[in-house]
């Protein structure tokens, strides 16, 4: 028999994936109604009961994506908008109104319009039909790929899987050309575009031999990291100023520094792509997860991030025994990695901003990254409310003598607006190179972001 009740229905989805929902995972009904009456709407039942039953579990809720609170729901352009993109760029919500249109309604998406800090219309598009469907690939999105379970790991697909997964494993659903499957205490997710990724998260050990076995996959990362997946094994980590770094070496030749961006770890943004490895072919290839994200330790003080992150760079390649890098960043790594261009240029060989541009200081953008305060746990937000201090003055940016190329999507309209634009107003040496197709969620994914990046660097390496 189906199950019609939503709030079953969540607690059967967590309780099968071996987590089941407490009694303190939910949202008590009073904060909802409170958080309604703000608005002047009524969430529908599908979306009310999620957070009724399972709210505060925030290891699932918070693991990428960020399921608001309700306290911080807001209303854009018609819509009730209940979670955020792990970088802000995009919302997702419902139709908002005093009555809502149906139990279970459609889910809409839209790009965000600088974290509410202008008043006009967003345009939304809808990806999926019923809220509670969203809901639920959402949870298995993060369980996979993000570190909601205790143990992950990815690979290529081989040719037939997908069959194998329809026969044999209980569909959840598809959204952004993602397939989630489920069995008892495992999750798989299977990309069906760009080679056929998927991604895989279980509760220990035994149950990631017995998923590689019984799917035919061989695994290029995956391990128990705490309820982090994705990096190898046995990561290597050093000490930055008290601060525990977990960083991940490959290849040899002159040496390229990754960097990843805001709520992300070094396995999304380089590893899962395959960017490390195809750069490890010709290059010594360091990736590190920065502080407050990854493996690497999360102190909830600003004092540790700003020009910090910077300077964790650099000990990083003193503890290396590296003198002089290509510096590779995406998104906030891109921040990062400007500033460390312009106060470090003898320790530079080339730059590379993917999905980012020039955060000017005093500009519009610089003020972007104080709302990420309420979107992101204690670490996450004392490192956003630091970024200001990596805005760049125009003296730092016409200093900076290395060769840069910027990457970005060709559909990443705010990024492109607030940060490329400006940038080659000011630095018309610099190569803009635009992904085709690509937006600011998925730009580091694509063949051609990382097929630039390789073409890139061979350009620039030394012989």
């Amino acid at each position: 028999m189906p199950v019609t009740d939503f709030a079953e229905q969540y607690r059967q989805a967590f309780a099968s994936l071996g987590c089941p929902l407490r009694r303190g995972d939910g949202i008590p009904l009073k904060e909802l109604h409170a958080a309604e009456k703000r608005l002047g709407l009524r969430a529908p039942a599908a979306l009310r009961d999620y957070y009724r039953v399972a709210g505060r579990a925030n290891d699932f809720n918070c693991a990428h994506d960020y399921l608001r609170p309700p306290a911080n729901w807001t209303v854009k352009s018609r819509k009730l908008v209940f979670m955020v993109e792990n970088q802000g760029c995009c919302l997702y919500g419902t139709p908002a109104g005093s009555q809502p249109s149906g139990d279970d309604p459609s889910v809409f998406m839209a790009e965000n319009d600088f974290m509410g800090e202008t008043d006009d219309p967003i345009p939304w598009s809808r990806i999926k039909g019923r809220c509670s469907d969203f809901l639920l690939v959402m949870l298995h999105h993060q369980a996979a790929y993000f570190g909601a379970m205790p143990y992950g790991a990815t690979a290529q697909a081989r040719a037939g899987l997908r069959k194998v997964l329809d026969r044999d494993w209980s569909f959840v659903g598809e959204l952004f050309q993602m397939r989630a499957y489920r069995k008892a205490g495992r999750v798989v997710c299977l990309e069906t575009v760009d080679g056929g990724q998927v991604s895989v998260g279980v509760n220990d050990e035994a149950e990631l031999a017995a998923v590689a076995r019984d799917l035919g996959l061989q695994f290029t990362h995956g391990g128990s990291h705490g309820g982090i997946p994705g990096l190898p094994w046995d990561a290597p980590a050093f000490n930055a100023n008290g601060v525990k770094i977990s960083y991940s070496l490959q290849g040899e030749g002159e040496a390229v520094v990754l960097i990843h961006g805001l709520l992300s770890r070094s396995r999304i943004d380089w590893d899962d792509p395959g960017t490390a490895a195809l750069l490890a072919k010709d290059h010594q290839v360091v990736a590190l997860d920065l502080p407050g994200h990854g493996l690497s330790d999360k102190p909830v003080k600003e004092e540790a991030y700003g020009l910090e992150l910077v300077e964790d760079v650099i000990r990083l390649m003193d503890h290396l025994e590296i003198n002089k890098a290509h510096v590779v960043g995406y998104c906030l790594g891109s921040i990062v990695a400007a500033k460390l261009l312009a106060r470090h240029p003898d320790r530079v060989l080339s730059g590379t901003f993917g999905g980012m541009g020039w955060l000017r200081q005093g500009g519009f953008a610089q003020k972007v990254y104080k709302h990420f305060r309420q979107i992101a746990g204690n670490a996450v937000r004392a490192c956003a409310r630091s970024l200001g201090k990596l805005a760049l003055t125009k003296k730092e940016l016409e200093s900076i003598r290395v060769p840069v190329m910027v990457l970005v999507g060709e559909r990443d309209a705010e990024i492109k607006k607030l940060y490329v634009e400006p940038l080659q107003a000011v630095r018309k040496d610099w190569r803009v190179v635009k992904i085709k197709n690509a937006n600011h969620l998925n730009c580091h994914e694509k063949p051609q972001y990382k097929r630039q990046i390789a073409k890139w660097l061979a350009k620039q390496t030394r012989r």
